[in-house]
């Protein structure tokens, strides 16, 4: 929409990412992949917001790496701080704690993009998308400025299978008081990984207020129905009946979950899809076993959701290491993608159907050289989560010493 202060071109995408990782890896594959699916890439203006320490580091990553996107590097201690007061109710944050304040920041959008990228302003943004940091898109976004919101703030895509009831307990949720506006226990549930935000409806339907409610209702009971920091239950509470549903092609997720494969007696010989096994690549052979993710097929954003992300298992071709537990999930080749941007090795034939199957992570690898990964991966986080594990086995094993020692 038209800005005062700033000018803002109507032609214009505008797409946010929130995050205050520093590992840029994630990030680097958002972008270029929604780069590459877009049919103007030079309409596509990305905001990234993250920490004023952070800041820095990542524009000149970007600029180095990414240099012929548009990325605007935004970061606001002010804001941080009131998200961190709304989480926290301003106690001192446990050192157990499991919250990413960043994972509130998609709801604070209107605060972030207020001014201009040197700090001038104020400019008006009227619809803009976020996404997650672990997706890859493979549809072009610039397809959702025509999306018919029907006059509702955002719009999601959402997932009717699974209601607020799986989510959280209706019998107990009368004891945070009632609430400010009509929630269902059978309203649908919805992913955060892709909206389609209005902020001018968000701002005037006071979304972010109603979820801040949640939050203080849930934070001051005392007993909390979904974990301090986690800002999925209280979003929906906030936007259940607020919605616009996007076509389910738009988004196909779980694919950082970890699979059970089915019971040996059960599996028949190349596993669930009748894969041609001597073919495989490195630690294929467990994943050929996993259940196959069919909503690659036709989906325009795909989202690794989950603790199995596709950064930390091996790029297709690279030596063996170390790789996390549990197989890797499966997916079916993407419509939009040729076969020869993977290696024979690393794609798969269903005999059964004939289909094209490949480990999702595969598909995330595609959009990043190793080089620039490794150029991008923080190896000083690394290290301190392997110290901390170290830590934690040395304690581990000083308690066990000490219960054998004892008389």
């Amino acid at each position: 929409g038209a800005g005062e202060g700033v000018a803002v071109d109507p032609a214009d995408v505008h797409i946010c990412l929130c995050s205050d990782d520093t590992d840029l890896r994630a990030s680097y594959v958002a972008i270029r992949s929604a780069m590459e699916s877009s049919a103007s890439p030079e309409r596509l203006v990305f905001h990234y917001i993250t920490t004023p320490e952070l800041a820095p580091v990542a524009a000149e990553s970007f600029r180095q790496h990414l240099p012929a996107a548009r990325i605007e590097v935004i970061h606001s201690l002010g804001i941080q701080e009131r998200i961190e007061a709304a989480v926290w109710g301003g106690v001192a944050v446990p050192a157990d704690a499991d919250a990413d304040i960043f994972a509130f920041a998609a709801f604070y959008l209107d605060g972030f993009l207020h001014r201009g990228p040197q700090g001038d302003g104020p400019r008006t943004l009227r619809r803009v998308i976020y996404l997650h940091t672990d997706v890859v898109v493979l549809g072009d976004l610039s397809e959702l400025k025509a999306f018919d919101l029907k006059g509702l703030p955002f719009a999601a895509v959402q997932n009717c299978t699974r209601p607020l009831a799986e989510l959280v307990s209706f019998k107990q949720l009368p004891s945070l008081g009632e609430p400010s506006h009509a929630v269902s226990a059978t309203s649908c549930s919805a992913a955060m990984a892709l909206m389609l935000l209005d902020l001018p409806s968000w701002k005037r339907d006071n979304i972010t207020g109603r979820i801040e409610d949640w939050v203080r209702r849930n934070r001051e009971s005392r007993r909390q129905l979904w974990p301090i920091g986690q800002p999925m239950v209280p979003w929906l509470l906030a936007t259940a009946a607020a919605v616009a549903g996007l076509p389910e092609t738009w988004l196909c997720g779980s694919l950082g979950e970890p699979s059970t494969p089915p019971p040996a007696p059960h599996t028949p010989a190349g596993g669930p899809l009748g894969i041609n096994l001597p073919s495989l690549g490195r630690g294929l052979e467990q994943a050929a076993m996993a259940p196959l993710e069919t909503c690659s097929k036709a989906a325009k954003v795909l989202h690794f959701d989950g603790a199995l992300k596709p950064w930390l298992f091996e790029a297709p071709g690279e030596a063996d290491g170390e790789e996390p537990d549990g197989a890797a999930a499966m997916c079916e080749k993407p419509e939009g993608l040729s076969s020869t941007r993977f290696g024979w090795s690393f794609a798969l034939r269903s005999l059964s159907e004939g289909r094209i199957v490949l480990r999702c992570a595969d598909l995330w690898w595609s959009f990043i050289d190793p080089q620039i990964a490794c150029a991008l991966k923080d190896f000083g986080k690394e290290w301190r989560d392997d110290e901390a594990a170290w830590a934690r086995t040395r304690a581990k094993r000083q308690r066990q010493e000490q219960r054998v020692t004892k008389p």
